[in-house]
């Protein structure tokens, strides 16, 4: 006498899990001279390079607030010199 899962149980665990892709991928896909290996790999060639665009983009930010703040410090002077005992 074995312990079965029930029903619900089973189907919860063999549910098919599937990637959702755009209208656009999807249609370029089912072309007719369309190949889905190809489309697939082109998608997600691009989709790695997106997080690569917006890490350049944020360094380039930083970098800009660098510079600025050098700006700054270079005519002000630090906030804190006057603090400083020596």
């Amino acid at each position: 006498m074995g312990a079965k899962a029930s029903k619900a149980a089973t189907d919860r665990n063999n549910r098919a899990v599937a990637p959702t892709h755009n209208a656009d991928l999807v249609s370029h896909a089912k072309a007719p001279a369309g190949d889905l290996s190809t489309a697939m790999d082109s998608a997600d060639a691009k989709y790695v390079a997106q997080p690569g665009q917006a890490r350049l983009s944020r360094q380039q930010e930083a970098d800009d607030c660098i510079a600025y703040w050098n700006e700054v410090f270079a005519v002000e002077g630090s906030f804190a010199d006057e603090y400083v005992i020596l």
